[in-house]
């Protein structure tokens, strides 16, 4: 009897979460590439390593929870579009021949705190020398430092874009809080936009610290 109660209610918590984890396309503003483009880019990103359900994001055991990858086609257009397109008009605009090989390009929503009610539990969170994180220490998938959101309430987005623009290698890492309200659904295409243009806006600045 107990397990079939459990078996019950652990079905509907997954139905909940699986509805609180769908978000609509969110659509970039972008400049079109011209015909004279000169900016040459590889993928070669790999794939993520993505957690069963018994070790991730909906197991509240485990240092992922609450930890979501935002899957390639969340944007339209497609991610690797997006940041040509920027790279196009913003960082390599000299008309001169220029190489890009991306190595990474992930994005995570980290909703932990706020799917443990804001409180700190005694799974997903650890110590390091710069404070306490939330999720998995070292991982990369979504971890955040505490003192990286104005407070318990703001689940961020973490991304990672890691490329080699002319030889020379960037590791960008980027944390932007989305506030946790009766908004956040609504506004869940600014908050990405937000995300990306940070990103985007801290590798800029790396490559032109560089030159």
């Amino acid at each position: 009897m107990k397990k079939h109660i459990f078996e019950i209610v652990l079905a509907v918590l997954v139905l909940v979460l699986s509805g609180c984890a769908t978000r609509q396309v969110v659509h970039i503003q972008t400049t079109p590439i011209s015909k004279q483009d000169k900016v040459k880019i590889v993928d070669e990103r790999t794939s993520a390593y993505e957690a069963s359900f018994m070790f991730g994001t909906n197991n509240v055991y485990s240092c992922h929870y609450g930890i979501s990858e935002i899957k390639n086609g969340a944007l339209d257009p497609d991610r690797m579009v997006v940041l040509h397109s920027y790279l196009d008009s913003k960082v390599l605009n000299d008309n001169k021949p220029h190489a890009v090989v991306v190595t990474r390009f992930d994005i995570y929503w980290n909703r932990h705190l706020f799917m443990e009610g804001g409180t700190l539990g005694v799974v997903g969170e650890s110590i390091s020398a710069s404070g306490l994180i939330i999720g998995c220490k070292g991982d990369k998938e979504g971890e955040y430092y505490r003192a990286e959101v104005p407070g318990p309430n703001y689940s961020p987005i973490v991304i990672y874009l890691n490329s080699v623009i002319d030889g020379r290698k960037y590791v960008v890492r980027t944390v932007y809080p989305v506030l946790e309200d009766s908004n956040t659904k609504s506004k869940w295409a600014e908050s990405m936009t937000g995300a990306i243009d940070k990103t985007f806006a801290t590798l800029g600045d790396l490559v032109a610290q560089s030159r």
